[in-house]
């Protein structure tokens, strides 16, 4: 989906919805699409100023993004971004960039000959649980 395409509300009606008084959209964001992006679409399409979102997604991320419309849905984001969550991913082996995501080219290779089967079970295990992130520090 490109970056100006617009949002539609599949298998429904806006007569389906009372915006004005709050409803909450699960929206499958789209790559390069950064939240405000999403939330600027809706908030178009809707005409509702008070329309937020409950919880950023990186723009290199796609996935459920909850957007709150109206009041009595925005006023639940702080208990939505409070709820337990569930990351999914692909990973790329034997290869870094400079900020340790996909914002900058591959810079460096490494040999993967080494690497089993269990051994990225094991580390992928590592990453179960509840976890603080810490941002990398990258200057272009």
């Amino acid at each position: 989906m490109k970056k100006t395409e617009s949002i539609k509300i599949p298998s429904a009606s806006y007569s389906d919805f009372n915006f004005e008084e709050g409803e909450i959209l699960l929206i499958d964001k789209p790559l390069h699409w950064t939240s405000t992006d999403v939330v600027r679409k809706i908030r178009y399409a809707t005409g509702i100023k008070k329309t937020g979102h409950a919880g950023t997604l990186d723009p290199l991320a796609s996935g459920l993004l909850l957007v709150c419309v109206g009041r009595k849905a925005t006023a639940q984001i702080d208990t939505l971004q409070d709820g337990d969550k569930e990351y999914t991913g692909t990973i790329t082996l034997g290869a870094t960039t400079p900020c340790y995501d996909l914002e900058r080219p591959f810079d460096a290779f490494f040999d993967t000959t080494g690497i089993s089967e269990a051994d990225i079970y094991a580390a992928a295990h590592s990453f179960l649980g509840e976890s603080m992130q810490s941002v990398p520090l990258f200057l272009p």
